[in-house]
């Protein structure tokens, strides 16, 4: 069955989730004050694990940070806008 699915979003510079392959990711945003994004999936299919990096405005981007192939999947603010955080994933794919 086909639906909408919430995680956090981790503290944590790096951390990684398991998600229902072929998810699609449809958005970042705070909920009150706790950061989540939300994918479409497809809830029968096994798990596989997703990875990601939060970094704040002014910070250095995990790609330049650890060489990987990163893709920014977007922007969430917290405190009124005073942060400003960037999510971005790893280009896992065919791994």
């Amino acid at each position: 069955m086909r639906t909408i699915w919430k995680y956090p979003v981790s503290a944590d510079k790096q951390f990684s989730l398991d998600i229902p392959k072929g998810a699609q990711f449809l958005d970042v945003q705070t909920q009150g004050e706790t950061p989540v994004m939300w994918f479409r999936v497809e809830s029968e299919n096994p798990p596989e694990s997703w990875h990601f990096a939060v970094v704040g405005t002014g910070q250095p981007t995990p790609d330049d940070a650890e060489g990987d192939d990163w893709w920014h999947l977007g922007t969430f603010q917290m405190f009124g806008g005073a942060m400003v955080w960037h999510l971005f994933q790893r280009n896992d794919w065919g791994e």
